[in-house]
């Protein structure tokens, strides 16, 4: 069996080669089986034959290959000659990682450093380090792309603040996310993430430059 991990904190990146991928394999009118649970998964490959290379099993949802389904996975893969293809946007499991790097490839699409360390930047009293570093990003990233970032920041700001068990991503960003939400009252969250719905609005009908606008937002709400 052939495994393709596809994964990366560059969700952008990493979704449109999933997607490429995918396509190729549509334009091959390969069988396409998508795996949605643990018992999709053992029941697809036991009626699998051993010389099965045009299906490709397409998993996105990680947390169904846990650890007794790695170890059935790792009886089978060297029988099949069919193809699993994998794609998380999230922190993929340690030993699922292991896994694929045994037995497959993994594709990783990482953000540059420079994302990380303006979205870093983004609370209250640090507008004019965040605005130098915006326009630094700016110098290799779409606008558009960079405003996502900052919309899903402030929702997982929100939510690490007020509900952060219930996140699926990895205990040391949880924490990195609550630290950060600290220096923010709920009631600023509120405001920030409704600021950024009604520019997100006015972007799209086309009554706001979306570049300048979050140069504003940086330099008023930061401030």
């Amino acid at each position: 069996m052939k495994i393709t991990l596809i994964c990366g904190t560059h969700i952008t990146a990493s979704r449109e080669r999933f997607q490429k991928i995918l396509d190729g394999i549509h334009k091959r009118e390969w069988e396409v089986v998508h795996l949605t649970s643990n018992s999709s998964i053992t029941e697809s490959l036991r009626g699998t034959s051993l010389f099965e290379q045009n299906k490709v099993f397409v998993c996105e949802d990680l947390k169904i290959l846990d650890e007794k389904t790695l170890k059935f996975l790792e009886k089978k893969v060297k029988d099949l000659d069919s193809n699993l293809l994998l794609y998380s946007k999230n922190a993929v499991p340690v030993k699922l990682n292991n896994f694929v790097k045994k037995y497959g490839k993994i594709e990783v699409f990482d953000l540059p450093k420079t994302i990380f360390t303006f979205l870093d930047s983004l609370y209250p009293g640090n507008s004019r380090n965040s605005i130098k570093l915006f326009l630094e990003v700016l110098k290799t990233e779409p606008v558009e792309f960079v405003f996502s970032l900052i919309a899903g920041l402030y929702r997982d700001l929100y939510w690490a603040k007020n509900d952060p068990d219930s996140m699926s991503t990895s205990p040391w960003r949880i924490g990195k996310l609550k630290n950060q939400a600290s220096r923010y009252s709920n009631t600023i969250l509120i405001y920030i993430i409704t600021v950024l719905a009604d520019l997100d609005i006015k972007v799209k009908t086309s009554q706001a430059d979306l570049s300048q606008s979050l140069d504003l937002f940086i330099i008023k709400e930061l401030k």
